[in-house]
């Protein structure tokens, strides 16, 4: 079936302007697959809580640190770090607990993170995003620097809402 991984309408593409790594323009960014582009997404906010990378959405999550790492960052700092001490099933299920609080719908358990589910973890970290993205707005100088034209945005419009919208994922 098909499922809507990340929801952008195409006023909304240009949030994802602040994940992109130095010297790449749009248009790089829209050439990765869904899970590729929720990964940077999440590396983006652990990379603000000056933590590792991650390199997939399974092994490098099981535990539920990153998550933590993750919603701290896009709560703005409301969705404490207190989890981190707590054992592994303890902080899933404090994760999944405030991931809700945000408004992100899921139905993934502790159980499901802990055993490192890359399919269940791609669903919930794609709820969270859709959720709470805590993806800052840039200012209209930064935008137009961003994007080069008219004709180049819409072709990028276009391209983003196609690569994110039509991702094949069967559950």
């Amino acid at each position: 079936e098909f499922l809507d991984l990340v929801e952008l309408d195409n006023e909304e593409y240009v949030v994802l302007l602040p994940i992109l790594e130095e010297g790449e323009e749009l248009g790089d960014l829209l050439k990765l697959n869904p899970e590729q582009l929720l990964i940077r997404w999440f590396n983006y906010h652990l990379k603000n809580a000056s933590k590792p990378k991650i390199a997939n959405l399974h092994h490098d999550v099981k535990d539920g640190k990153n998550y933590a790492y993750l919603l701290n960052q896009i709560s703005k700092g409301k969705i404490p770090l207190d989890s981190i001490e707590d054992d592994e099933a303890t902080r899933c299920a404090k994760d999944i607990e405030n991931s809700k609080g945000l408004g992100a719908e899921t139905y993934i358990t502790p159980e499901d993170i802990m055993s490192a589910n890359a399919n269940l973890n791609l669903l919930y970290t794609a709820s969270i995003f859709n959720a709470c993205h805590g993806l800052d707005d840039l200012s209209k100088e930064e935008e137009e620097k961003l994007l080069k034209s008219d004709a180049h945005q819409n072709k990028l419009v276009d391209a983003i809402v196609k690569s994110v919208n039509s991702y094949d994922f069967n559950v």
